[in-house]
């Protein structure tokens, strides 16, 4: 499975690919390398951090290298998304089990997006993405919590189901 996530390495992108020049023992070297202030904060350049581009990858071994460095899953890239909203609205369902497992960003599950009022279940409801939605809810998500449009996440679901009908 290739790694997907974008890397400013020397100023530099990288691009790891597991069948490519670089096997996935040297990504992680590379991944473990990199400073968490850098995972956390860096801007890839389009308002996206490692971090964040990691969970919109679905790259759960770039997670576990970053949980295992000690990284901060609670701070939010320079567009307002965080590590939850980033799983839920991309539908990356093991990223996000990672995360709720091991209770890395609790904090954050019904966390309001800045920028546009929406949190980790709404994304996932307005995806329609209902693995990611029913995982937040087990882990504790408030689905009733209104969000944009005074509508809730359960709301939300509830109106995609009823259009694909």
């Amino acid at each position: 499975m290739p790694y997907l996530c974008h890397l400013k390495v020397n100023k530099e992108i990288v691009v790891a690919m597991s069948n490519s020049d670089s096997s996935t023992h040297e990504m992680q070297d590379k991944l473990n390398q990199l400073t968490n202030d850098y995972i956390e904060s860096e801007d890839l350049g389009d308002g996206h951090t490692l971090l964040v581009a990691a969970c919109i990858d679905n790259d759960l071994e770039a997670l576990k290298i970053f949980h295992n460095k000690g990284v901060d899953f609670t701070v939010r890239n320079h567009v307002g998304i965080s590590t939850l909203d980033a799983c839920a609205m991309n539908g990356s369902s093991e990223c996000l089990s990672y995360l709720l497992e091991n209770h890395i960003a609790d904090e954050l599950i019904n966390d309001q997006d800045p920028m546009s009022g929406f949190y980790p279940a709404f994304y996932a409801a307005s995806q329609n993405f209902e693995d990611c939605y029913k995982l937040l809810e087990q882990y504790g998500a408030d689905v009733s919590l209104e969000g944009p449009f005074e509508k809730t996440a359960a709301d939300v679901l509830q109106l995609i189901k009823e259009q694909a009908n």
